[in-house]
């Protein structure tokens, strides 16, 4: 099954025990058992909107204490936030005007919110319950979307809220590319933010990964290990042995009786409810890592085995890019769908670092790229408005930057990255015509995805672009055809020098007509008319600018 382009993000936000990690099991699908009693607080589902499949987040941004450090940049990355409340405690619908409506607003996010009552099933049998009506008023008061309630024992109304929350979110992300200036104080906040993450101590780190008794439900066992072995080879020691194992989505919540197979090259944990990876430590062999779609919050927290060669840590609750100098034969890292919000100088010593994704986080500048050989960079679903510090990466093939508020391709130079064959820029700001033309250099590039951006209004929009760039094999969502290159020269007149000199050879006495429908004259006055200039929309420098008198 393909995977889905778009990820959503829906945050519940309330105080902690008032059944916001029920709901979310509920959502998931889990067992009523004895092993869902932990908290839940965060996990990735696949699900269909409107008829469009979403990757998406649901984060419990309550959780234990030691989360707290990373509730800003969980509710920076938002679509839509839960402002939930017991039904059977009136406390908690006062916390939310009073503490997490505020904490929303002091971020600057102005992301939908609903205001949502759980455990509605005790309203018949607790003696003071919250009524609809105080929760419709709250959700007037606070300019809320609207007002839920719910009960984790309903399967059928938390599925419906899950629905109208998703539709929200997805409401919300399609116009979300377009609000540049209302993200910026947004940025401004995050990045300030950002800092204190740095400066976070090593105690919350070790309080974030401890796993305490109670909630070690289901550990890892020896005989689990033993069944899940495969790939029979060669191990350093000249001696035979499994060196694969997979372990995926078990609902493990630690690992440690991993460390006794200390012959292992590739290891795949994802999909588990992991929140340190220290027991891999031991394993000094190890090649692959696939750790994805667990709860860890830092990329450091196991000891560098000998010759890591790639990891995957994508769609967990990491909130730092952390140091990988330890790892110098580190080719792909894989950290989408987290909550970094810096390129810190981390990778400067990874000379052997090729593939680089970092999708679905929360950067707004691309920097501390210098010295990498990257290939492949994928950037796609952040906050960037610009692409400066892009030029330092000098053998980049892929660049994937959807989905962000960028507004040129001027950092784009051929001289600084003549490689480049695939770009991906489309959900931007590209607004005009002269953007597509500083591709004109790159001698390699074969695949643009531009669609949607502003750009592709303009008339015979694929036409345009083929011309200024007829290397391309594929244009947006299909292949740029032979067929339509030679319609987008006929436009611009590549042939009418040479059909009016043998026109001129055969009839000379007669006058040359040019009879093509579609010319570049009548594109330039469609822009005009529609746009009021040549070439697209008017960007903010084009109307600062005063005209000769």
């Amino acid at each position: 099954m393909a995977q889905p382009e778009r990820s959503l993000h829906i945050v519940l936000l309330g105080d902690d025990g008032i059944g916001q990690s029920t709901l979310l099991r509920r959502f998931r699908g889990d067992d009523d058992d004895a092993e869902s009693e932990c908290k839940l607080e965060s996990f990735i589902a696949t699900a269909e909107v409107n008829g469009e499949l979403h990757r998406v987040r649901l984060t419990d941004s309550a959780g234990r204490p030691c989360f707290d450090r990373l509730r800003k940049p969980v509710l920076s990355t938002a679509h839509t936030i839960l402002l939930c409340f017991a039904i059977d405690r009136e406390s908690s619908l006062g916390n939310i005007e009073s503490k997490w409506f505020p904490l929303v607003r002091s971020l600057g996010i102005s992301v939908p919110v609903i205001v949502l009552g759980l455990r509605s099933d005790l309203r018949e049998s607790a003696s003071q319950c919250v009524s609809e009506e105080q929760g419709l008023e709250l959700s007037k008061k606070l300019g809320a979307v609207g007002y839920l309630e719910c009960s984790a024992t309903d399967p059928e109304v938390a599925q419906e809220v899950l629905e109208k929350a998703l539709l929200t979110a997805k409401e919300y992300y399609g116009y979300h590319w377009q609000q540049t200036q209302q993200k910026k104080s947004h940025t401004t906040a995050s990045d300030s933010h950002m800092e204190e993450l740095r400066k976070a101590g090593e105690e919350d780190d070790y309080l974030a990964e401890t796993v305490m008794s109670v909630d070690d439900v289901a550990p890892l066992k020896a005989e689990i290990v033993v069944k899940k072995l495969s790939v029979l080879g060669m191990t350093t020691k000249r001696q035979h042995a499994y060196l694969r194992v997979d372990l995926a989505k078990m609902g493990l919540t630690t690992v440690d009786a991993i460390r006794a197979f200390s012959h292992l090259q590739f290891v795949n944990v994802s999909g588990n409810r992991l929140r340190s990876l220290e027991p891999l430590g031991a394993l000094r062999q190890l090649l692959h890592l696939n750790a994805s779609f667990n709860l860890l919050t830092r990329t450091q927290s196991f000891a560098p085995p000998n010759e890591l060669e790639t990891i995957d840590l994508s769609y967990n609750l990491i909130g730092d890019l952390g140091d990988w100098g330890v790892h110098k034969f580190l080719r792909e890292l894989n950290l989408r769908g987290n909550f970094i919000q810096r390129i810190t100088p981390g990778l400067r010593r990874n000379q052997e670092l090729r593939m680089l994704d970092l999708s679905e986080n929360h950067i707004s500048h691309i920097e501390n790229m210098e010295g990498l050989d990257l290939r492949t960079l994928y950037l796609a679903q952040n906050c960037l408005t610009a692409i400066e510090g892009i030029a330092s990466l000098k053998k980049l093939q892929v660049l994937n930057v959807k989905h962000n508020e960028i507004q040129s391709l001027e950092p784009l130079s051929a001289n600084d990255i003549p490689r480049l064959r695939r770009l991906c820029i489309s959900e931007n700001q590209i607004s005009h015509i002269r953007e597509v033309e500083r591709l004109q250099s790159f001698p390699y590039l074969c695949d643009l995805f531009l669609a949607p951006n502003p750009i592709t209004e303009l008339p015979y929009y694929r036409a345009q672009v083929l011309h200024r760039l007829p290397r391309l094999r594929w244009l947006d969502d299909s292949q740029a055809t032979p067929e339509e290159k030679i319609k987008a020269d006929v436009i611009y007149g590549a042939d009418v020098e040479k059909r009016q000199d043998i026109f001129s050879q055969l009839l000379p006495e007669e006058t040359f007509v040019d009879r093509r429908l579609v010319t570049e004259a009548n594109i330039i006055a469609m822009e005009e008319e529609k746009f009021g200039q040549q070439g697209g929309f008017a960007d903010e420098e084009d109307e600062n600018v005063i005209p000769d008198e």
